[in-house]
């Protein structure tokens, strides 16, 4: 966090780095990059091979989009 507040005033100002350093700021970065995997996350393959081990976010954020998308009308 603190590499990129120094990047964003070096490269784009005070004003901006003051912008991208609020607490609302960074909230909406976080929130948006897990909507993001949410959106866009796949489940590994079926039956991936014994030494193959995934992070849970390979199964947990897949399972998300789908109980929200149960709620969506088609």
């Amino acid at each position: 966090m603190k590499k990129r507040a120094e990047w964003i005033e070096r490269e784009s100002g005070k004003e901006e780095f003051e912008r991208q350093c609020t607490p609302e700021s960074v909230g909406l970065s976080c929130a948006l990059g897990l909507l993001d995997r949410v959106a866009y996350q796949q489940s590994p393959p079926g039956n991936p091979p014994a030494n193959e081990h995934y992070a849970e976010g390979y199964y947990v954020f897949p399972k998300i989009r789908e109980i929200l998308s149960k709620g969506q009308k088609k």
